[in-house]
């Protein structure tokens, strides 16, 4: 190791030492109260600046790429949480649609709940309807299931179910 680097390497040292005293006791020690500490090491006070120079551009990089990081790390996060906003809302469309549907269904009169499908806005709607039971507990199954596919092509459905009964009770 050179002298020269001997002596940076022995200032950048000293600097942070004199950073970490300083963060401690909330005093600032300047690069001239360095230099007369340590003048028989044959330190100067030219030296100390151009150390501190380097600590503080080794500060701003490190902070800068600490920053650089977070705002990458947010970036990645916009696509997915867009993708889950307009999954979330087009669920909540189809499950709109599938109760619209069975509240038609529990308003038909009983003996004409029958089965069926539509294609609302984008949408497929089918509805079920299985009879279980029997008088004078009669019972009509619906099953309510509401389709579409994602952007990519994936298949999504949301299935809503109730029991209709004859009387009403």
């Amino acid at each position: 190791m050179t002298k020269t680097a001997g002596v940076l390497f022995f200032a950048l040292a000293a600097i942070t030492l004199a950073l970490a005293i300083s963060n401690y006791t909330g005093q600032f020690v300047s690069a001239a109260e360095i230099a007369q500490k340590y003048k028989d090491t044959g330190i100067t006070t030219t030296d100390l600046r151009f150390a501190m120079g380097i600590s503080f551009l080794v500060e701003i990089l490190v902070a800068v790429t600490v920053l650089i990081v977070g705002i990458l790390a947010v970036a990645i996060m916009f696509p997915t949480s867009s993708g889950n906003i307009d999954h979330a809302g087009r669920t909540s469309t189809a499950t709109a649609l599938a109760q619209e549907k069975l509240e038609e269904i529990r308003n038909t009169l009983f003996d004409s709940i029958t089965g069926g499908s539509d294609n609302p806005s984008g949408y497929s709607r089918v509805w079920t309807v299985s009879d279980e039971g029997s008088y004078p507990f009669r019972l009509r199954r619906v099953t309510v299931t509401v389709s579409w596919s994602s952007g990519l092509g994936r298949p999504h459905s949301v299935t809503l179910e109730t029991l209709i009964a004859e009387n009403k009770i």
